[in-house]
């Protein structure tokens, strides 16, 4: 199993890019993203990690944030979704 960095910015204006290179993960394997260099994070990027998540429980895997930023965890608990989504550190 591989391991996706996130990008630094999680948010609308490379919502398109990140989507793409997220789709390319998954087709390659990936359930595992590294979550630590996230600086920014807007709704657009919490939609992206939970379609992800979709993504992965359709082919019975799961998702996994390591390492994920103090920005990151605090967009997830914002948004109620600190459990949904597991983060592990």
């Amino acid at each position: 199993m591989s391991t996706f960095t996130l990008p630094a910015e999680l948010t609308i204006a490379y919502a398109a890019q990140t989507r793409e290179a997220l789709l390319q993960a998954l087709a390659d394997g990936c359930n595992e993203f590294d979550a630590q260099k996230v600086e920014s994070i807007d709704t657009s990027g919490v939609q992206l990690l939970l379609a992800l998540q979709r993504s992965l429980q359709a082919n019975q895997m799961a998702l996994t944030l390591s390492a994920p930023s103090v920005v990151v965890l605090d967009a997830l608990r914002l948004y109620g979704l600190g459990d949904l989504l597991n983060p592990s550190h």
